[in-house]
Order: C-alpha cells, then sequence, then structure tokens
C-alpha cells in the first residue's frame, strides 16, 4: 500500500527534469509520485540529452531536481551525466536511474558529484520519494560547506593569523592558507613536518624548543611561543604560536588545532625600544664618566696645582722682600725645593694638557715601525739618574731588537711614566726591570719592581679618573694621579692592552702590549 502525502509539509510542488528514453519507466515514475504524492511533484519528461539541455536553458527556477538514465539515445554512460552536471544551477542535485547492469557506472556518477542512485527494478514509491528529498537537502549542505569552506579561506587569507593543524605524531597535516606576499610562502608544503623540523625558525626565548616540545609531548595548551623566520634571502618575520591539543570522543589524543599570528612589528617596536634604552643606558654612563672627569679635573686644579704654587710664591716673596738671611747650604735647600714645586706643577699641566688633548681628539696618532727595545733601551737611560739617586737599582731590556708599529711619542711618555712610578714606589734597595718579549702578534713590554705593591682594590681604581688619587712615593714624592690613566688611553689608542699584577709589599707588575702590524 503506498504512503500518502497528507502529512508531508510542501510550500510548493517540486520540480522534477526525468530524462528518460524508456516511456514504459518513465510512465511509472510520473504515476509512482503523482498516485503517493499528489501536488508534491511536477515531472517534466523528455527522452533525449538534446531535449535535456533544452529543458535546462530555459530554466527560470522550475527545476529542482534531474533524474537521469545513464543509457540514451543520444549520449552513452557517464558522458550524459557530466554535460548535465557542468549546465546545471549549483543547487539542482542529479539522482542516477540506473538499470542492474549499470549501477558500476551509478557509482562513478556519484563519486561524480551525483547525489543518489536508485535501481530501476526496485523503484517504490518510498524509495523514490526519499531519494529525492534526501538529494535536495544534501545538495544545500554541499553548498553550505562550499560557501563556509570558501569564507574561511577568505577570512584566513585576509586574516593576521595562519591556522594550522597537527596530526598525533605532532606532525602538520596541512599547509596553512598563505595570501600572496604572504612573508611564509617560501617554506611551500608543511605537510609531515614538525615545527622544529621548520627551516629559518627560531625561538626567541633561550630554550625555547625544549620548553615547547615539553608542552606538546604533554598535551598542554600553549599561547605566545614566539618564533623569528628567516627567508631564503634573509628578511625576518616575527610570529606568535598558540594551540590547544585535540581529543576525540573516546578521550584519545587527536593532535593540536592552533594559530600563528605576523607580529613582525611589535616586536621589531620592542627591538627599537630596547635598543633606545641601551643608547641612553650608554648614553647616561658616558655622560657620568665626563661629570667625573670634570670634577677630577676641578679637583687636581684647586689642590694639586694650588698647593706648589702657594710654596713657590711664599718663598719668592721671601726673596723679593729680602728677608731671607740663610747660609748658602740653607739657600741651596731652599732653590732646590722651589724647583721641584716648580717641575712637580710643570709635570702637572703637562698630563693635564695632554688628557685634555685625548679627550678633545687633538692628539694625532701617527704609526711608524719601531724598535721598541732600542725606545725602551733610551727611557732607561734617562731615568738612571732619578733611579741611583733613589738607592733603586734600574735594568733595561737586552739589546735585541724588537720591531712593532706605534706612535713614537706616545709610547715614550707611556715608558716613562711606567718606569718613573716604579722608581717612585720602590724604596732604597730595590729592584725596577724592563722585559721585552713576542706575546702572538703584539709585543708585551712588562716594568717590574720590588716596591710596595698595591691591595685588589686599589689595582681596580687605578684607571678610573674620577677615583684614582694620588699616591706619595717611598721618599714623598707627589704625582697628578693622571699618569696611569693616560698610560691606558695612549696605549689603547694604539690598538694596545695595559694590565696591572701587584700584591701588597712585594712588588708590581705593569704589562702593555703594542701591535706588531
Amino acid at each position: 500500500m503506498m504512503e500518502a502525502a497528507t502529512d508531508t509539509q510542501i510550500e510548493r510542488a517540486i520540480g522534477v527534469l526525468l530524462v528518460e528514453d524508456e516511456k514504459g519507466d518513465a510512465r511509472v515514475v510520473e504515476r509512482t509520485l503523482a498516485r503517493s504524492y499528489p501536488g508534491a511533484y511536477r515531472v517534466t519528461h523528455v527522452e533525449t540529452l538534446k531535449d535535456a539541455l533544452g529543458v535546462i536553458a530555459g530554466n527560470k527556477g522550475d527545476v529542482d531536481v534531474v533524474l537521469l538514465d545513464l543509457n540514451l539515445s543520444d549520449s552513452d554512460g557517464l558522458q550524459g551525466f557530466s554535460v548535465i552536471a557542468d549546465l546545471l544551477p549549483s543547487h539542482v542535485p542529479v539522482v542516477i536511474l540506473s538499470g542492474m547492469d549499470e549501477e558500476g557506472l551509478a557509482e562513478k556518477a556519484i563519486l561524480g558529484a551525483a547525489q543518489d542512485f536508485l535501481s530501476k527494478q526496485e523503484l517504490t514509491a518510498t524509495a523514490l520519494h526519499r531519494s529525492i528529498r534526501y538529494a535536495i537537502e544534501r545538495q544545500r549542505t554541499r553548498i553550505d560547506l562550499h560557501e563556509s569552506r570558501e569564507r574561511f579561506r577568505h577570512f584566513a587569507r585576509i586574516a593576521s593569523d595562519r591556522f594550522w593543524e597537527m596530526d598525533r605524531d605532532l606532525r602538520f597535516v596541512s599547509t596553512p592558507l598563505m595570501p600572496e606576499g604572504d612573508p611564509i610562502r617560501h617554506l611551500g608544503d608543511l605537510s609531515g613536518r614538525r615545527r622544529w623540523e621548520v627551516s629559518g625558525l627560531a625561538p626567541l626565548a633561550p630554550g625555547g624548543w625544549e620548553r615547547h616540545k615539553a608542552d606538546l609531548e604533554a598535551h598542554r595548551p600553549f599561547r605566545n611561543f614566539d618564533v623569528a623566520l628567516t627567508a631564503p634571502d634573509g628578511t625576518v618575520s616575527y610570529w606568535s604560536v598558540g594551540g590547544d591539543p585535540v581529543f576525540g570522543s573516546d578521550g584519545e589524543f587527536q593532535g593540536y588545532r592552533g594559530t600563528s599570528t605576523n607580529v613582525s612589528d611589535r616586536v621589531r617596536r620592542e627591538q627599537d625600544l630596547r635598543q633606545l634604552a641601551d643608547d641612553l643606558a650608554a648614553a647616561k654612563s658616558e655622560l657620568e664618566a665626563l661629570n667625573a672627569q670634570k670634577d677630577k679635573f676641578f679637583s687636581i686644579i684647586a689642590h694639586d696645582l694650588r698647593s706648589p704654587f702657594a710654596g713657590l710664591i711664599g718663598v719668592a716673596d721671601l726673596f723679593r722682600r729680602g728677608i731671607v738671611k740663610a747660609s748658602p747650604e740653607k739657600l741651596k735647600e731652599y732653590g732646590e725645593n722651589m724647583y721641584a714645586s716648580a717641575t712637580r706643577v710643570n709635570n702637572l699641566i703637562e698630563d693635564l694638557l695632554e688628557w685634555s688633548r685625548l679627550q678633545l681628539g687633538g692628539i694625532k696618532f701617527e704609526r711608524e715601525k719601531l724598535d721598541l727595545a732600542e725606545l725602551a733601551g733610551d727611557v732607561v737611560d734617562h731615568q738612571e739618574d732619578q733611579a741611583a739617586a733613589k738607592g733603586v737599582h734600574l735594568e733595561g731590556p737586552p739589546g735585541a731588537a724588537m720591531t712593532a708599529f706605534g706612535d713614537r711619542q706616545a709610547l715614550n711618555s707611556v715608558l716613562r711614566n711606567l718606569i718613573a712610578n716604579a722608581v717612585k714606589f720602590t724604596p732604597s734597595g730595590g729592584r725596577v726591570v724592563v722585559r721585552l718579549e713576542r706575546a702572538g702578534d703584539f709585543i708585551a713590554v712588562t716594568v717590574a719592581d720590588t716596591g710596595v705593591g698595591m691591595s685588589p682594590e686599589k689595582v681596580a681604581r687605578l684607571f678610573s679618573i674620577a677615583e684614582n688619587v694620588s699616591t706619595p712615593g717611598t721618599k714623598g714624592e707627589r704625582g697628578t694621579g693622571l699618569g696611569l690613566v693616560l698610560c691606558k688611553e695612549l696605549i689603547e689608542r694604539g690598538g694596545g692592552t695595559i694590565a696591572v699584577d701587584s700584591e701588597e709589599g712585594k712588588g708590581t707588575q705593569v704589562r702593555i702590549t703594542v701591535p706588531i702590524k
């Protein structure tokens, strides 16, 4: 007994285009629909592919579904289906009417986007009605799915996020959708690769890969995993990656889904801010150093320069007023004190002028090839009288030539300062030795003494003009406190180094290096 359509809610009759060259089969379909579902279907019957195409071409929305016999007089097998499917509006489905020996072709048509097939020998009203309705609904679902996919693709192309998916082995199952010009297009197909196997990809944070792998292997959600991606042309883009684990209905881990967001602008702004902060810190440090140098400069002028001048002026005033009545020996002592004060003032002014010229770039370095052994020997010769007067044995380097490249005047000033300092802080009976040796691409000059030595704290402050304070020698000799500061600047300007090794009560070694090229 056939079903009635009294309980079927139909807004309008469904337009059916029946393409069947067997008139008997066509009448069966028409009677089945008309009797079981009166008013529910409006059937247009044609016998040839040509007539079917004519109906489709003139369709004004009257065809909602096509019932197609594969064997027509003017087409063979899938040919007719392909032609009709290409011309049909996207919302109109095709249901194949198949003979018993045509099921293989019908199945191929299903794979080619037909919505269903029915065997003519087993045709019932219920099966036909259900097939038509299901075909229409499935076609609508297919269209909706296609439109949803296209919307997703569109959003993916214009979004700053790139969507990705991994399988349970943590391998990409597809390549993110990438618009033209996308900075990750050069990666090509990512399928089958793990994230840490992607060429040119590196975490921004140290130890980033280890922490990321730990998150993935523990199936934990993760956020803000920042990476840098270097393209073959050397350009770098920055990405923030986040993802969540996916579990099946049975609770089994299936993989990951997540997004990668292009954060290049943000990272570059942060880098610029860090660079600005570093520049400001360096400028602040330089300003503080300059301020300390200024304070030291005025301290020297206020104290070290004023004291000897006070003595000179006092003694000179006594002579000017003619009130000095002393023995020749005493007069000689006055003269020696005046000479010492004048010499100290002269040395101080020379050091101050040389230091200020260094700061202002007023000293030009003229590098030349020179014999350091000869230069050191000359300085030792000029210092021997001063050392002998104090009872200090001064030993120069051997006579063998040792050539290097440097500024003669600067090196002469450095050696004079170092040897004079060594004599100054060595008591009577002590020794000062000057040695030269090859040290790689440098000639090393060492001035060693058996003097009073220094504490580690004192050594640490030797080259700081802000903290360095002149220390009297073993016989009360006074200095400016600028000698070693000047030595350091002169040596480093010439591409060399200076180092001090000292121990209280045992002596000091000062070692400078001068490039041989």
